[in-house]
């Protein structure tokens, strides 16, 4: 089938019935369909999915680590981008950003470490935001899921 690219989303997934399992991702080029004879880009994937007898594991939903909290704003020690084209950004001076647009966080320890892992995995962010039908958006669980595998 081919599907929205939110289908990729491990949220989406978890909404499925369950007797489904994935057996083929494949996203689609830039500009694979069009529309009034020109080319035009629809994010989205090609997936293959069969039916079994037997249901498949729940993806467990991460909303926190041992390694940092999301906080209030005035807590915070730095804001990550949660939407839009920079999602996945960290941001150390946030004082003039919006609140619903950004992830705040507090770190009890290693806050150096702990940024530059997210600095560093910024591409990752960016490219898991992207997995929507619409405006990028990132959530706690992609953001603790890669943060954990890079740390």
């Amino acid at each position: 089938m081919v599907l929205p690219r939110t289908f990729k989303k491990d949220s989406v997934i978890n909404k499925l019935d369950f007797n489904f399992h994935l057996l083929l991702e494949t996203e689609l080029p830039k500009n694979s369909f069009t529309f009034n004879d020109e080319d035009y880009d629809v994010p989205c994937v090609f997936q293959i999915w069969e039916k079994r007898d037997v249901k498949r594991n729940k993806i467990i939903q991460k909303t926190k680590t041992t390694y940092f909290e999301f906080s209030s704003k005035k807590d915070a020690d730095f804001a990550m981008r949660r939407v839009g084209g920079l999602a996945g950004k960290v941001i150390e001076d946030f004082e003039d950003y919006k609140e619903p647009s950004h992830y705040y966080i507090k770190t009890p320890t290693n806050k150096k470490k702990i940024i530059k892992t997210l600095k560093d995995s910024y591409k990752e962010f960016n490219e898991k935001a992207k997995n929507t039908a619409g405006n990028p958006s990132l959530s706690k669980h992609e953001l603790i899921t890669i943060f954990e595998k890079n740390i």
